[in-house]
């Protein structure tokens, strides 16, 4: 077995990368600050190779990066080294699909009824639901969710809950539901 150790130092960073290369595994990295490593990251991937690895498409990984599902760890030459993971799956956990009994659990898709799936975990599913679904989506998804479909789609308790939680502010009454009661509606 045989190791590839390539140091750079990023000089605007102050601090000094090490990486480990081992033949078709993924390498480690250490950031050395002081001549003491404050962080390791094992193992570690290039975008590169997690796409060819999951049969992703750079966009799709750049995608996950974005939404927190793929933690990056750094740049090195130009590329993005990630934390190797599983691919996310598409498929919708088990205890969701009872929050939706009206739907069939085969054809839900975690990406394609996003909001669907998103209202009824953040309205009524328990803890483990909605882990599920931040390590799923994300913080950034969840929070743009309930700042633009939560007055339509979360219960008054659940919305105020989870716009105090993102530290967004509370519109309990959507300009939808406001009109309708201008008319005399409910």
């Amino acid at each position: 077995m045989t190791f590839t150790h390539i140091s750079v130092i990023l000089y605007d960073m102050d601090s000094t990368w090490t990486l480990r290369f081992k033949a078709g595994l993924p390498a480690a990295a250490e950031e050395i600050v002081d001549g003491k490593i404050s962080r390791r990251f094992e193992p570690v991937w290039t975008v590169q190779e997690l796409c060819r690895r999951w049969r992703k498409s750079r966009r799709q990984v750049y995608r996950y990066i974005r939404e927190g599902r793929v933690r990056a760890v750094g740049k090195f030459l130009g590329e993005w080294l990630v934390e190797a993971a599983e691919p996310p799956s598409d498929a919708v956990l088990p205890g969701v699909c009872e929050l939706l009994p009206g739907h069939d659990a085969k054809s839900l898709k975690v990406r394609a009824h996003r909001d669907l799936i998103l209202g009824r975990v953040l309205s009524i599913g328990g803890k483990e639901r909605i882990r599920w679904a931040f390590s799923t989506y994300g913080d950034r998804t969840i929070k743009r969710f309930v700042a633009e479909r939560g007055p339509r789609d979360l219960d008054p308790r659940s919305l105020r809950f989870w716009s105090l939680y993102f530290n967004l502010p509370v519109r309990l009454v959507s300009a939808a539901r406001a009109k309708g009661r201008d008319w005399g509606g409910a």
